[in-house]
């Protein structure tokens, strides 16, 4: 095993014979789906336990390059760009294979781009990247072999799309239960499912395509059994959106908020239970304000209210955030809400509140963490054809009932 992992390095080398820059390069290695995805429909795969990596959008990337410091406490680390090879073999599987180029190649990328707007924001493919596309396609037997503990997907003759469509009843239904969050795995497929090449010719022979992905802090990454709601907020689902998509979302327009996704972790069952976004889009707005109570209802009275009270200050300084930016719209964006969901030991709670600010405090007074962070921006407008002034009132609108709500949580 040793032994051909060495070589698989090797031939890399020596096929990009580019061997000043060898040593900014790792080898190919399989990337894996995000377990913990509880909405949007692009694919994301875990790139290492602390990075994610997400389709490559050009105003998202925009967004990451040019935010105003003060937002940068809500945002996911931005961490670079990759390119995502799904390599397609002659029986029919589907493979997730990356590429790295150094970050300080990938940083001096976005230094010769910084004055784009988001609507300009394109970037071509350089030849590093070719080289390496052209490595995989004429030496795949060399460079992907059994060692790299490659994580396929598969879509021969053991998995037709009709038996994953085949359980659209529960997406439909948006509701389930396990350790798996079921909508990652449609997502997933979704994505496959369109790159497989439609071609009989094609099918005979290696076949790969190459996308561009983001790199991103993985938000989760600190938390054993992650508790994550995913709300849609403000009034536009986004700048084009159609009036038959604008219906669907009636929550969205009348609160400025809806669920798009949630997970909350069960520590006597041991498992999660999902809701997906089609559950979303059937609420209304008490059913919205239900959920949000479930959200945070894992246990004792006294946990449940230091939660909420914990995301109405994170909530409020990221309103305030939002409020001095002028002419930016944040349309179709999310915010996350994440916290433990495993039951902590009393010897575990002691040691984070001795590690704490405030070591007096005993077990009960240590508040459980919950991290806010704003994420989705493929949608977000600024410098575009329409100027947009002042801050973003549909977001503010959302942010307030949202604030407003979890107040009357504490009172009711």
């Amino acid at each position: 095993m040793t032994q051909s992992s060495t070589h698989d390095e090797i031939d890399v080398k020596k096929i990009l014979n580019w061997r000043r820059f060898s040593r900014d390069w790792e080898k190919p290695f399989a990337l894996k789906p995000f377990g913990h995805q509880v909405g949007g429909r692009a694919s994301i795969l875990c790139y290492n336990p602390s990075t994610i990596c997400k389709p490559y959008v050009s105003r998202e990337l925009y967004f990451y390059h040019n935010m105003p410091t003060y937002l940068k406490e809500f945002t996911p680390d931005f961490r670079g760009t990759v390119n995502v090879t799904f390599i397609e073999e002659a029986t029919g599987y589907l493979s997730l294979v990356h590429c790295l180029f150094c970050c300080y190649f990938v940083i001096s990328i976005f230094q010769l781009h910084k004055n784009y707007t988001s609507g300009q924001c394109r970037f071509t493919a350089d030849p590093i990247a070719y080289l390496v596309i052209s490595a995989l396609r004429e030496n795949s037997s060399d460079i992907i072999s059994d060692d790299m503990d490659m994580l396929t997907y598969g879509f021969g003759a053991n998995m037709s799309i009709r038996s994953h469509t085949s359980g659209n009843r529960n997406e439909m239904e948006g509701e389930s239960m396990g350790l798996q969050n079921p909508w990652n795995t449609k997502v997933m497929v979704d994505a496959l499912t369109k790159l497989r090449s439609k071609n009989t010719e094609d099918k005979k022979k290696f076949h790969t395509k190459t996308k561009r992905f983001i790199l991103l802090e993985n938000v989760t990454s600190p938390y054993k059994r992650p508790c994550v709601l995913d709300l849609k907020i403000g009034t536009r689902v986004r700048q084009d959106a159609s009036a038959a998509k604008l219906a669907r979302h009636a929550t969205a327009i009348d609160f400025g908020a809806r669920l798009s996704g949630m997970q909350i972790y069960s520590p006597l069952r041991n498992e999660f239970a999902y809701l997906n976004k089609y559950y979303g889009h059937n609420l209304t707005v008490e059913g919205f304000k239900r959920k949000f109570v479930d959200f945070f209802s894992r246990g004792a009275v006294s946990s449940f209210r230091r939660l909420v009270r914990c995301t109405i200050s994170k909530l409020e300084r990221l309103r305030e955030a939002i409020s001095k930016i002028g002419n930016h719209r944040f349309y179709s964006c999310s915010v996350l809400l994440i916290y433990e969901g495993q039951l902590e030991t009393e010897d575990e709670s002691q040691t984070k509140c001795s590690n704490s600010s405030t070591p007096s405090s005993s077990p009960a007074d240590c508040p459980p963490s919950v991290d806010v962070r704003l994420i989705d921006f493929a949608h977000y407008c600024f410098h575009d054809h329409v100027v947009h002034p002042g801050p973003d009132g549909g977001f503010l609108f959302g942010i307030d009932n949202v604030i407003a709500l979890l107040g009357d949580m504490l009172t009711s």
